[in-house]
């Protein structure tokens, strides 16, 4: 925000990106014309802004303060509010993207190939060498990098050693293990969900860590639900708050 006199010979536009906190981003279009010697703080010119799908957003309001509309990117998640900044912030930083052009579908599955490649991409994994050897993961894949990159790091395994299970929906405490692998940190957290005992041996300090960071938590029944598939609201929650954590 550029306040105080500004005098500009010349006819220009810009484009000017606002973030909220929340992880929303809003678009402008600044055009400036040729300054008559107003010396009212501001430019003779207005500004507009156009958000996702078209539609015309107000620019900023005198005195800097917040625009009357921010962008809405999807139409499909009045439902879930609780996601919308995190599915919001990991789309404008480009490592998820809607199932159409206004559909984010919140609820539906996340497939174990896919929520690799969101996590790999949210941090920044790369490795352009690493190599996999599964059935079902070919190399021209648009999965394979990703996996190859995650099994090279040690944070991810196959189903079996010649099955990654890419098409299988991820199981919640699979998605803890991942991301513990990736994130770190010890358990200090003594979980006591209604089904801790469905938990595998394999994923409760995982469960435990990602708990204690506030990460991952359980139903308003307090059941982790770890056999239960992940959803794609859910996946993008844990990784932003991953990030962040």
């Amino acid at each position: 925000i550029i306040s105080g006199v500004t005098k500009i010979d010349v006819s220009i536009e810009q484009k000017l990106f606002v973030v909220a906190e929340n992880g929303t981003k809003t678009e402008y279009t600044l055009k400036v014309s040729k300054s008559s010697g107003n010396q009212g703080g501001g430019t003779s010119g207005g500004t507009s802004g156009r958000g996702s799908g078209g539609r015309v957003i107000s620019g900023l309001a005198p005195g800097g303060k917040e625009p009357a509309e921010t962008v809405k990117y999807f139409d499909d998640l009045d439902d879930c509010g609780w996601a919308e900044p995190y599915i919001n912030s990991l789309y404008t930083s480009g490592v998820i993207n809607g199932v159409s052009d206004r559909k984010y579908d919140p609820n539906g599955l996340v497939t174990r190939a896919e929520f690799v490649k969101m996590a790999v991409g949210a941090f920044e994994i790369k490795n352009s060498s690493a190599e996999c050897n599964f059935d079902d993961v070919d190399r021209s894949d648009w999965a394979y990098p990703f996996i190859a990159a995650a099994v090279e790091e040690g944070i991810v395994k196959g189903e079996s050693d010649f099955v990654f299970g890419r098409d299988n929906n991820i199981l919640r405490q699979d998605a803890a293990v991942i991301l513990h692998r990736i994130t770190g940190g010890a358990s200090d957290a003594k979980i006591s969900f209604s089904d801790t005992k469905n938990i595998s041996d394999y994923a409760i300090d995982a469960v435990g860590a990602l708990y204690s960071k506030g990460i991952m938590t359980g139903d308003e029944n307090n059941c982790f639900n770890p056999l239960g598939f992940l959803t794609r609201a859910e996946a993008a929650k844990i990784i932003c708050l991953g990030m962040n954590g």
